[in-house]
């Protein structure tokens, strides 16, 4: 049990970097596109970034397997009660 555990905070940690991974990306193309707007430019500067943010390819994985970990858990801790 404790190596599930383990491995599904691995999982939710790998998920966190990807997530603030995507929200930088996001503020960062929303101050271009407002410094852009700002100057008149916002067409050629919005054309530089990339319009489609891809999660991971392993990220149904992932989550499939969070859910499957937190059953487990969910089921050892209403054994020990």
């Amino acid at each position: 049990m404790l190596v599930e555990m383990k491995e599904q905070q691995k999982i939710q940690q790998e998920l966190i970097v990807r997530q603030e991974q995507i929200v930088a990306q996001l503020n960062k193309k929303s101050e271009i596109l407002a410094n852009a707007t700002a100057e008149g430019e916002a067409a050629s500067e919005a054309a530089k970034i990339p319009e489609k943010l891809a999660p991971p390819e392993n990220v149904e994985t992932m989550e499939k397997e969070g859910k499957a970990a937190a059953e487990s858990e969910k089921k050892a801790v209403n054994t020990e009660t």
